[in-house]
């Protein structure tokens, strides 16, 4: 079973994002970027969550390989949140600071997004697969401690990499905790070969409903 967590944009972005992920902001120096405040970070983007792109590949299971490859996962919540397997997720950053690189969008897997960015702050979990306010199937709000890192960037030679580093610590007001470490990258030749690689890690308490 796979962690689905490329968030189903619109547009130039959607097309160029479906199946991968993100990397390398400019080069240092070459672009100072732009501060911004986390909670206008979505806004900013044009989406209701800062996307989440690794994809959870369980064994015995070949026909859900996604990119990037190579992504190992561990943790508990096959059973305890099963949605987070199936469904497109994002975070929603409530506080906190950013910073955006390349501000302009001409970078190579996703036009419309800048070429890097780095958030820290209270963000909450968001479900894609819902209207608003996006919550996810079991209609809990989790909400904690989170940073996202992502970039993308390309080469001369046609060759394109892309990577996301989040950390996540989520708490519902019943309780219920999510946390997810994961740091999946992609890179395509110019030929059009995939490679990829990234570490998972989830742990989830989902307490029983009070309904």
């Amino acid at each position: 079973m796979k962690l689905r967590t490329v968030v189903g944009l619109s547009g130039t972005a959607a097309a160029s994002l479906v199946g991968s992920a993100a990397l390398a902001a400019s080069p240092a120096g070459a672009d100072p970027g732009q501060q911004i405040g986390a909670a206008n970070l979505s806004a900013y983007l044009g989406v209701p969550g800062v996307p989440l792109f690794g994809q959870l590949v369980y064994p015995g299971e070949p026909g859900l390989q996604f990119t990037p490859h190579n992504v190992k996962v561990t943790g508990n919540c096959v059973s305890a949140a099963p949605w987070l397997f199936s469904d497109q997720l994002g975070v929603n950053f409530l506080s906190g600071n950013a910073h955006v690189y390349r501000v302009d969008g001409n970078t190579p897997l996703a036009p419309g997004f800048p070429g890097g960015l780095n958030a820290v702050g209270t963000a909450q979990l968001v479900d894609f697969n819902s209207g608003p306010p996006f919550l996810p199937p079991d209609g809990r709000s989790y909400t904690g401690s989170a940073h996202v890192w992502l970039g993308q960037n390309g080469n001369a030679n046609g060759q394109v990499v892309g990577a996301e580093s989040v950390s996540l610590s989520l708490t519902a007001p019943d309780g219920s905790t999510i946390s997810l470490s994961t740091n999946p990258g992609t890179i395509t030749s110019a030929s059009g070969h995939q490679s990829g690689w990234g570490q998972e890690n989830l742990s989830c308490n989902i307490l029983p409903s009070a309904s």
